[in-house]
């Protein structure tokens, strides 16, 4: 009689083992595929902050190269306005001077709208 009792127990033991390691075996499979989804969105993600970032360096080198010529073009009229006396000119031609200072707003105002337009995006 104390053998079949120490059988029931062992049998239950293995019994009662056996279906905790398929329990635990089937949560660990669940999280695997969790975890591989979760991998998976995080790739996209990171692919997606790459592209972000080449988009963004790219659209600062242009900004950059517009800066520049701004400047250089703006060292140019600097040179131009030390080189005439506006004062004499305004007196003897106001209207060349009217027209320069006029062309000059205009091409300003452009580069100023053209650098703060936000970039057009392409359609597919």
């Amino acid at each position: 009689m104390n053998r079949i009792i120490l059988y029931g127990i062992i049998i239950a033991a293995v019994i009662g083992y056996f279906i905790y390691t398929q329990t635990r075996m089937q949560s660990l499979v669940e999280d695997k595929a969790n975890l591989t989804t979760s991998l998976q969105a995080s790739e996209g993600n990171m692919k997606n902050y790459k592209e972000s970032i080449a988009k963004q360096q790219k659209l600062l080198g242009e900004a950059s190269a517009a800066k520049a010529v701004a400047e250089q073009q703006a060292r140019e009229a600097l040179k131009a306005m030390e080189d005439n006396d506006l004062g004499y000119l305004s007196e003897q031609k106001p209207e060349l001077i009217e027209r320069a200072i006029n062309r000059g707003t205009k091409n300003v105002f452009k580069q100023i709208e053209e650098a703060t337009a936000p970039p057009v995006a392409a359609t597919p």
